[in-house]
C-alpha cells in the first residue's frame, strides 16, 4: 500500500513538473516573465507562471467580440492614471509599454476609444492598435473620458485635452518623448480626434482640467478612423436619418445625445463638428473610412478632405478603404500607411504620404 501510494505522489510530482516545464517553453517566456513581474495581477491561477492564455485573456478583457481577436503584441500595464484630479474614473488612462523597445525613449500614440460617445472603454484600445505598438516603436496610451450621459460637449474635448497634458507633464517617468505624440480615434474617437487637430492652440476650446495647464494640448500629428465630421448632415449616423429638427428622440447613437439645448441644436452642433473649424494651421491629419460604412457615411470624410485641400491644408490625407464597414480592421495595405504618416511625424523619415483608395 505504502508502495502504491509513493508511486502516485511521484507521478503527481512528476505531472506537475512537466505542465511547469511545458508552461515555460512558450518561445516567448522571457516576455511573459517581465510582464507577470509588471503586472502580478494577470496570473490567474496564481501559480508564478504567466502563460499566453492568461496574458491573451487579459488583453481581450472588456472588449467586444473579443474571441476573433489575435493580438501579437506584448506590453506592460499601468492602469487607471488619473489626469484630471477630479477622482471621477472616466478621466483616467492606461500606458501600454512594449516589452521588447526599440529606443529607450518613445514615441506615444493616445488612443480615443469610439461607442458613439454614450458608450466605450479605454479597454478598447488593441483592437484597434495591437497592430501598431507590437512593433515595439511607440508606447500606448488609452484613454477614458466623460460619455454622454455624464457630461455634454465640449466636456468630452477637454478631457482629451487634459490627458494629453498630463501624458507630456509625466512623459519622463515612463519613457515618452513628450515632443512626438500622436492622437488616434475611432468613430466617435475619431470625431473627437479630429476636432483635437482642428483646435489646437485654440484657447477657446482648451478648457481648465488637471495640474498641467503650462503644457500645450497640441499633438504632433492625428488620426481619425471613420469619425463623423459634420453633425448637421443627415448622413452623420445612418440610424438617424434626421438629426435636425422637430423629431429629435433620444437615442443609443445619436450625435446630438451629445448636446443638451434643443433650442440652439444646430448652433451647438455646427460648434462640436470638425468641419466648421478647419484652418491652415491645423496639426497634420490622416484620415481612413470605408466605402461599405453604413453608421458614419464615408461623405463625412470626403467633405471634410476636400474642404481642408480648398483652404490650403497641405498635411491632410484621406484613404478609403474599399469595402471595409464600420469595424476596427487594419488590412496590410492600411497599416503599411499608417506606419508612413506614424514615420513622418514622429521619427522624422523621409517618404510619400498617399491618399486615395485601397
Amino acid at each position: 500500500m505504502k508502495k502504491y501510494i509513493l508511486s502516485i505522489a511521484i507521478l503527481f510530482i512528476c505531472s506537475k513538473v512537466s505542465f511547469g516545464q511545458k508552461k515555460r517553453s512558450s518561445k516567448n517566456f522571457k516576455a511573459l516573465r517581465y510582464i507577470l513581474k509588471c503586472n502580478p495581477e494577470i496570473d490567474t491561477d496564481k501559480d508564478g507562471i504567466l502563460t499566453e492564455t492568461e496574458y491573451r485573456t487579459f488583453q481581450g478583457h472588456g472588449i467586444p467580440n473579443r474571441k476573433k481577436l489575435d493580438f501579437k503584441g506584448y506590453y506592460s500595464y499601468v492602469n487607471n492614471l488619473p489626469y484630471a484630479d477630479t477622482g471621477n474614473e472616466k478621466q483616467t488612462l492606461d500606458i501600454l509599454t512594449p516589452v521588447i523597445q526599440k529606443n529607450k525613449k518613445l514615441p506615444a500614440i493616445i488612443f480615443i476609444h469610439g461607442g458613439g460617445w454614450k458608450k466605450g472603454s479605454k479597454e478598447w484600445v488593441l483592437r484597434v492598435m495591437d497592430p501598431i505598438l507590437a512593433s515595439g516603436d511607440y508606447i500606448g496610451v488609452s484613454v477614458n473620458y466623460r460619455l454622454s450621459g455624464d457630461a455634454k460637449w465640449p466636456a468630452q474635448l477637454y478631457d482629451c485635452k487634459a490627458a494629453i497634458r498630463w501624458v507630456k507633464a509625466n512623459a519622463k517617468a515612463y519613457g515618452i518623448d513628450k515632443d512626438k505624440i500622436a492622437i488616434w480615434g475611432t468613430s466617435a474617437g475619431g470625431h473627437i480626434a479630429s476636432m483635437l487637430a482642428v483646435t489646437a492652440d485654440n484657447n477657446n476650446y482648451e478648457g481648465n482640467l488637471g495640474k498641467h495647464l503650462n503644457e500645450s494640448s497640441t499633438a504632433t500629428c492625428v488620426i481619425d478612423g471613420y469619425g463623423p465630421k459634420d453633425l448637421l448632415i443627415n448622413k452623420s449616423v445612418s440610424a438617424i436619418p434626421k438629426l435636425v429638427g422637430n423629431n429629435f428622440k433620444d437615442t443609443s447613437y445619436n450625435a446630438f445625445n451629445l448636446l443638451v439645448d434643443i433650442k440652439k441644436l444646430k448652433e451647438r452642433a455646427k460648434k462640436a463638428s470638425p468641419l466648421y473649424h478647419i484652418n491652415p494651421k491645423m496639426t497634420p491629419l490622416f484620415l481612413y473610412h470605408g466605402t461599405e460604412d453604413s453608421i458614419v457615411d464615408i461623405a463625412h470624410s470626403q467633405s471634410f478632405y476636400a474642404k481642408a485641400k480648398a483652404l490650403g491644408v497641405s498635411k491632410i490625407f484621406l484613404t478609403k478603404v474599399n469595402g471595409l464597414k464600420h469595424e476596427a480592421i487594419i488590412s496590410k495595405a492600411l497599416k503599411s500607411r499608417l506606419f508612413k504618416f506614424l514615420e513622418a511625424y514622429l521619427y522624422n523619415k523621409k517618404g510619400m504620404i498617399t491618399s486615395g483608395s485601397i
